[in-house]
C-alpha cells in the first residue's frame, strides 16, 4: 500500500518534470511562433498578453481562497411549501417566486475545483488537466482568438453544458406549470 501512495505522489512530480524538459526544449520554437504571432496580429496578441498579465495577477493575490458555509440553515425562513423547514409562512407577507440563475460549470471550474469528483483523481489529474489549460489558451493565441480565454471569462465545461440544458428544461416546466410564463422570452424555446 506505502509503495502505490509513493508512486501515486511521486507521478505529478514525474509528469512536471518532463513538461519543464519538453518545455526547455521547445523554448526557440515557441518564441518563434509567438513572435509571428505578435506580428501577424498585433492587436489579438497584445490583448492576449494583457489578459495573461491581469490572470497572472488575480491567482497571485485573490483572497477567495476559502468559502465557509453560513451557520444559520437559510431553510428555516421557508415554509415546507417551498422547500423549506419553517412550519408556515408568516401570513403577513405576499409570495412570489423568484427563480435565481447561477452559471454552470466554466473550464476554469472543471481545471481548479474538485467539484463532485474524487479528490483522490482530482489530485491525479491535476496537472494533466492544467497542461490542457494551457495548450488550450496557447491555441487561443496563435489562433489569434483574443476574447477567448481558458483562465479569464471561461466558457462552460461540458458539464456546465449540461446544467444549462436541465436548467432550460427546469423552466420550460415552469412556464407550463405557472401558466403564463412571462419570465421567459418565446423566441428562445
Amino acid at each position: 500500500m506505502a509503495s502505490i501512495l509513493g508512486t501515486l505522489t511521486s507521478l505529478p512530480a514525474y509528469t512536471l518534470f518532463h513538461i519543464s524538459w519538453l518545455l526547455h526544449s521547445l523554448r526557440r520554437p515557441l518564441i518563434l511562433v509567438s513572435l509571428l504571432c505578435l506580428l501577424s496580429n498585433p492587436s489579438a496578441a497584445i490583448a492576449k498578453c494583457k489578459l495573461f498579465y491581469t490572470t497572472f495577477l488575480y491567482l497571485a493575490f485573490c483572497q477567495d481562497k476559502k468559502f465557509t458555509i453560513p451557520k444559520d440553515d437559510a431553510s428555516q425562513h421557508f415554509s415546507s411549501e417551498f422547500g423549506g423547514t419553517a412550519s408556515s409562512a408568516p401570513s403577513s407577507f405576499k409570495t412570489k417566486k423568484v427563480i435565481v440563475i447561477r452559471h454552470g460549470e466554466s473550464t476554469w471550474n472543471d481545471t481548479f475545483n474538485p467539484g463532485g469528483r474524487n479528490i483522490a483523481l482530482f489530485v491525479l489529474f491535476y496537472i494533466p488537466n492544467m497542461i490542457k489549460a494551457i495548450l488550450t489558451e496557447a491555441y487561443f493565441f496563435v489562433s489569434g482568438k483574443e476574447s477567448e480565454s481558458w483562465f479569464f471569462d471561461s466558457a462552460l465545461s461540458t458539464k456546465g453544458v449540461k446544467q444549462i440544458e436541465g436548467l432550460r428544461k427546469f423552466l420550460q416546466k415552469e412556464k407550463m406549470r405557472l401558466g403564463s410564463g412571462n419570465f421567459m422570452d418565446e423566441r428562445e424555446e
